[in-house]
């Protein structure tokens, strides 16, 4: 463990962090620690699972705004029809 330049006491602030021994305030360099070839068999499957989850769930989304835009433009459609079917219908009308 990396102890401060100061004493373990003195608190550090940006005025005296450049009495600090390289980069105590950061945590210590480690290596990288090795990597079997079935970790990285399974990370590259995984990040190429991710990819196409990805890819497909814009597609999805992209897909459910055109449908969205469909059911508006249906309702505009159903809308027009009800009013041209009601100009059709006699304005008088018996009771029964």
């Amino acid at each position: 463990m990396r102890e401060h330049a100061n004493g373990p006491d003195h608190p550090v602030d940006r005025t005296n962090r450049r009495g600090c021994r390289g980069s105590c305030h950061s945590p210590p360099h480690r290596k990288a620690a090795a990597i079997d070839d079935d970790v990285k068999a399974a990370i590259d499957e995984i990040a190429n699972a991710v990819q196409v989850i990805n890819l497909l769930s814009t597609r999805l989304r992209q897909d459910l705004g055109e449908s969205a835009q469909h059911a508006i433009d249906l309702e505009g459609a159903t809308a027009r029809a009800v009013r041209a079917m009601k100009r059709l219908q006699p304005q008088d009308k018996k009771k029964r």
